[in-house]
């Protein structure tokens, strides 16, 4: 079905430039940016008012290098600082950034986290499993999943099926019972169910593979290859992702501009699948308007879009 949104914020304006992640707080857009010292940033829609929550840095409440930072159901954002790899958690209102922790440093790099109930879950380069769960009352941590590749890659060891999967994004639902990770290099969704401080694997859709060559460690992808899922958004019914199905071969810059909008109920069953009418680079889902909002980035800037669903 194509599907138009309406444009609530211009991007650039606010200073949000080249939007990493995003997440919506009633009328409080969270942006995570590349392209300026300020990585995290608010802005109230209500009035436009503009706050910086993390700069980057080396000093206190700073960041070198961030990972995307994802929604969590209790309101707050979950980040990780990729460097001194420690948890970032920055407050529902917008106001602050509430703590600062420790992750696990003998695992990673992580490239994605979410925050759940008492816990962290990273996937990244880690050797122990698909997912890594960290408890954060007792510090422990335990390994779930199996990363999905292709047959022949099935034998290899986890320290390269980590890098042949490397490039995903997690997203948790609000009630914490739901994981789901999906992969842009390939056309892969991976959902599990969340019980008694375990990982439990649900489904998982194997749209296509990466196309990848292996030299040793080293995994290299085809500029061939078509690209999958960009950006994912859960509620507790069901969760989005927008799709590109591009190769740098065909598309160049134009790779990571998805022009689909995918919805999936918990078991994998296909809801609906939407075409826009604007590039989609970065999407989160408002389940209880059932609205979602996207970042796309065309020659006029950067504008945040408001798509009302069906």
């Amino acid at each position: 079905m194509p599907i138009t949104g309406t444009e609530v914020l211009d991007l650039d304006s606010c200073e949000a430039f080249l939007p990493k992640a995003i997440a919506v707080r009633d009328s409080v857009v969270f942006v995570q940016c590349q392209g300026s010292k300020d990585v995290v940033i608010s802005v109230d829609l209500r009035d436009n008012t503009r706050k910086v929550l993390l700069r980057k840095g080396n000093g206190p409440g700073e960041v070198l290098q961030m990972s995307a930072f994802s929604p969590s159901g209790d309101g707050k954002i979950t980040a990780v600082e990729s460097n001194k790899r420690y948890v970032i958690e920055i407050s529902s209102n917008g106001d602050s950034v509430q703590r600062f922790f420790p992750a696990p440093k003998e695992y990673g790099p992580y490239i994605s986290a979410v925050g759940g109930d008492r816990c962290v879950i990273f996937t990244g380069c880690v050797d122990g499993g698909m997912y890594l769960y960290y408890n954060t009352a007792d510090s422990s941590v335990r390994f779930f999943g199996e990363y999905p590749v292709r047959e022949e890659y099935r034998k290899l060891d986890n320290h390269i099926k980590s890098r042949i999967c490397l490039s995903g994004r997690l997203a948790i639902s609000p009630d914490h019972r739901r994981l789901v990770y999906v992969n842009y290099n390939g056309g892969l969704i991976d959902i599990s169910a969340i019980r008694n401080d375990s990982i439990v694997n649900v489904c998982s859709l194997d749209f296509h593979y990466a196309d990848v060559v292996i030299e040793g460690e080293v995994v290299s992808i085809r500029r061939t290859n078509k690209n999958g899922f960009y950006d994912v958004s859960a509620g507790n019914d069901r969760f989005c992702a927008i799709y590109s199905g591009k190769s740098i071969e065909k598309h160049r810059a134009g790779v990571d501009d998805c022009d689909y909008l995918m919805v999936f109920d918990w078991n994998g069953n296909p809801v609906a699948c939407y075409e826009s009418d604007k590039p989609l680079t970065k999407i989160y889902y408002q389940e209880d308007e059932n609205v979602v909002y996207v970042v796309s980035i065309a020659d006029d800037g950067a504008k945040l879009y408001k798509f009302q669903l069906l």
